[in-house]
């Protein structure tokens, strides 16, 4: 069996660690998308939440213009 490909288990778990408490700051990150009020960028309000809705959502908000809704996750 060729294993040379594979990865060492402590290795493995400490990028999945560094990942992990990146996601906890869970703080307004802009996402790439144009705001439907006043073109500006939204902002996912709280990155590491995900309303369990079908199909699950995220709130977004525009700091230009105050616009306030959900997108699609």
């Amino acid at each position: 069996m060729d294993t040379d490909y594979l990865i060492p288990l402590d290795r493995h778990n400490s990028a999945v660690n560094r990942r992990h408490w990146g996601f906890q700051r869970d703080v307004p990150v802009p996402n790439g998308i144009a705001c439907p009020q006043c073109g500006g960028e939204l902002y996912d309000s709280a990155p590491t939440e995900i309303y369990t809705s079908d199909p699950p959502q995220k709130k977004v908000d525009c700091p230009a213009c105050g616009y306030s809704g959900m997108r699609l996750a």
